[in-house]
Order: structure tokens, then C-alpha cells, then sequence
């Protein structure tokens, strides 16, 4: 005799309820763009973030045109203040005066419309890395109670849960968001990666973070950690120094100090998996062949390049849009001098 499991009603209700609340009440009064300008600027400014230091940088400069347009546009306020904050935290931007109009704006952007979860995701996502805590949870709730259904809010407070140190808690926030977005950008598995090698699952962690729509970003400096972890050194190696070319100002000793943990083990561990890669400690460490302009002077010598990965030269992910993807194209192609061995994937 078969048996068929029976959900009991109040579960699959209560499924329901959660997947239609929100879009059955009266929606709040929102801000909304008064220049058709500003407004295509800003569409073409979100595919940009969280990828790479350049992209960053082409985001703010477009952002920065649509808050001209357009002064009281709260989501070019968002993506700016967001973008402001990568740069300083995670691409050697100057931290004065980054860090505090990034978190001007993110304030800003909620003051214009405080009734948008993106805007309260943003603002809790860099009140966190402020260390203000209770302020950060409070935004997160906000957006939470305004949207339940926001993916990238799940997403990115999964990068706060990891520092919490409870990364098993937030592999289940990014999950939900994979389950409310199946089509995300690449920085959810960025997210994902990180929480899978905090709580010590380094394959899966290395199988995430090779995906095309993270691959050679970012997150690439948490691939070579995790497979660093494997024992597989060859590879790490090689990926740490892909990565150092396009982030040839990155040292462990800022990225350390400029991220909040309140979990110091899992500063430590994620600290670890780079030193045990070859990423620089400090700016003492330069590789002379890794040199921007060393890359720039490459010449393409393996017809079969473009095979690295699973995509085309310079593929970001959904929402590339072709130009400002340098640093990732010569992470792609470029080869030190001397005779290298690639490893086998």
C-alpha cells in the first residue's frame, strides 16, 4: 500500500498567505522618477553593482547624472549609496569622503521613500558594516514587513548572518531568495559561497563560487580560499592571482579591517583560506608579471581562451551589458611570463 503524505491546512495556507501578503493590501504612496532620463539611467546603473571595481565606478558615474536630473529619485539615491559603499569597502576607494556619503544617501533614499524595501535593505546592509547592529536589524525588518517576497533582501542580509556567525542560517536566506529570484544576479551566489565556506562545506562553497554568474568577479578571491581549503593549491594559486589582477590593490589586511564580524572566528577562518591561497598580506607583496600594465602588453596566444568557464570573454551574468569588463577580460586571457601550467578544472 502506498502512502501519500497530506500537508495539513494551516501549512499550505499559511504558504499561501505568506506568498500573496503584500500584494493584496492597499499599496503605500511611493516615490517615483519625474524624469524619463534619470529613470533609464538608473535601469542601466543596477546590472553594474556588486560586481566589479570598474563597473562600481561606471554605476556612480551614471547614478550621479540621474540625481542631477532628477534630485528626489530615491532609488538612484539607493544604488549610489550602495555602490559608494563597495567601492570604499571592497575596492581600495578612498574611505573619506566614501564612507559617509554612502551612508548619506542610504539615508537619504529612505527619507524620499521609506515605504521601499530596496531602500531599507540598502541602508540596513551598510548600518551593518558600521557595527550598528540594532539599527541594521531594524531595517531589515522594515523590509522585510514592506515586502516579504524581496529577494535581495534575503540575499543580502545573508552576508550580515554569515559575519553573525551563523552561516547555516544564512545559506537558508540565500535559498529563499534563490526560491523568490531563480534568475539572480551573480552576487546572490557570492552571498551563497560565503556562507557555504563559513560553515565549512568548502566543494560546495568552490562549486557555487565557479558558477558563470560569479565566476570572475568579486568572489573569486573566496574561490581560491575555499579551494585553498581542499588542499587543491595549484588552482588556488591560480585563481588568487586572476583575481589580484583585477583587484591589484587588494591586501588581506584591509579587507580584514574594514568588515564588522561579530563572529572574530569567522574573520579568522575566511583570513586563513586567503593566506593559505597567496593573497597579499599587504601592499608589499606585487607580482610585477600581474601588472595592469604587463596585462595590458599580453598577446593572445591560446586560440582556445575563451573556453575558460562557461561563457563568452567578459560574461558577468544576467545583466551584463558589454563595456566596462577589462580587468575581468585580462583575468580571462592574461598569462605571467614564463612557462605556466594552467590547472585542469
Amino acid at each position: 500500500m502506498r502512502f501519500r503524505r497530506t500537508w495539513p491546512a494551516s501549512e499550505v495556507t499559511g504558504k499561501i498567505v505568506e506568498a500573496l501578503v503584500g500584494r493584496l493590501t492597499t499599496a503605500p504612496a511611493r516615490n517615483r522618477p519625474s524624469n524619463l532620463e534619470a529613470y533609464d539611467l538608473c535601469v542601466r546603473a543596477r546590472a553594474l553593482g556588486l560586481q566589479t571595481a570598474v563597473t562600481a565606478k561606471e554605476a556612480i558615474f551614471l547614478l550621479n547624472r540621474a540625481i542631477e536630473l532628477d534630485p528626489e529619485y530615491a532609488e538612484a539615491h539607493r544604488w549610489l549609496a550602495l555602490n559608494l559603499w563597495l567601492g570604499w569597502e571592497f575596492w581600495d576607494e578612498p574611505m573619506d569622503p566614501n564612507r559617509a556619503t554612502a551612508l548619506a544617501e542610504a539615508q537619504r533614499a529612505v527619507e524620499l521613500d521609506p515605504n521601499d524595501a530596496g531602500n531599507r535593505w540598502v541602508l540596513g546592509v551598510i548600518l551593518g558594516h558600521e557595527s550598528r547592529w540594532a539599527e541594521s536589524d531594524s531595517e531589515f525588518d522594515a523590509a522585510h514587513k514592506l515586502d516579504p517576497n524581496h529577494a535581495d533582501a534575503w540575499a543580502m542580509q545573508a552576508e550580515l548572518t554569515t559575519e553573525k556567525g551563523r552561516p547555516a542560517e544564512a545559506i537558508e536566506q540565500v535559498r529563499k531568495a534563490l526560491r523568490l529570484n531563480p534568475h539572480p544576479p551573480g552576487w546572490y551566489y557570492w552571498m551563497l559561497g560565503q556562507a557555504q565556506y563559513a560553515i565549512g562545506d568548502y566543494e560546495s562553497a568552490a562549486q557555487t563560487l565557479r558558477r558563470p554568474e560569479t565566476y570572475r568577479t568579486t568572489s573569486r578571491r573566496l574561490l581560491a580560499a575555499s579551494l585553498a581549503q581542499l588542499g587543491r593549491s595549484e588552482e588556488a594559486r591560480w585563481e588568487a592571482k586572476m583575481f589580484m589582477i583585477s583587484n591589484p590593490h587588494f591586501t588581506i589586511r584591509h579587507w580584514s579591517a574594514s568588515q564588522p564580524f561579530p563572529a572574530e572566528d569567522v574573520r579568522r577562518h575566511i583570513v586563513e583560506g586567503y593566506r593559505m591561497a597567496g593573497l597579499p598580506n599587504d601592499l608589499r607583496w606585487r607580482a610585477p608579471e600581474y601588472s595592469e600594465l604587463n596585462a595590458l602588453r599580453i598577446i593572445i596566444r591560446e586560440s582556445d581562451s575563451s573556453s575558460w568557464g562557461d561563457q563568452p570573454i567578459g560574461f558577468h551574468g544576467r545583466g551584463s551589458t558589454g563595456t566596462g569588463y577589462y580587468p575581468a577580460i585580462l583575468s580571462h586571457l592574461v598569462r605571467p611570463k614564463g612557462k605556466v601550467t594552467v590547472p585542469r578544472r
